[in-house]
């Protein structure tokens, strides 16, 4: 488990990522993989937020760039899914990031995650 003292709960484990505040400011949870690959791949899997809380926001980043974004939380859903396909080349950066939700708790923010990258041609 990675979490850092400076903000209170934020967190990433194997299973979950936990994101935090700094005063009124949103600290996200952000678990990063860097491509060795050059070709097409398959992203694919899930975000599940616990629905104790008010919610999170959970986002997918390409080299900065956002390719997938959803509003995760007991007024809306507690699952996001997603299956994406894009092209790498080594040192591509992919960013999956939870924010605290739009209620500004993070008590119960902790969002499992599960992740998939395929290769799909070289």
């Amino acid at each position: 488990m990675w979490a850092d003292n400076a903000f209170r709960s934020l967190s990433i484990t194997n299973v979950d990522q936990h994101p935090s505040r700094s005063g009124s400011t949103p600290v996200a949870a952000v678990r990063r993989w860097t491509s060795t690959l050059a070709g097409a791949i398959r992203l694919s899997g899930s975000f599940r937020v616990d629905p104790g809380g008010d919610g999170v926001r959970v986002r997918i980043f390409i080299d900065g760039q956002l390719i997938y974004t959803a509003n995760l939380g007991p007024a809306t859903s507690i699952l996001g899914r997603f299956d994406l396909t894009r092209t790498v080349s080594p040192g591509t950066r992919i960013d999956f990031a939870v924010d605290p939700g739009a209620g500004g708790s993070i008590n119960h923010d902790a969002t499992q995650t599960s992740i998939t990258i395929e290769r799909l041609s070289p």
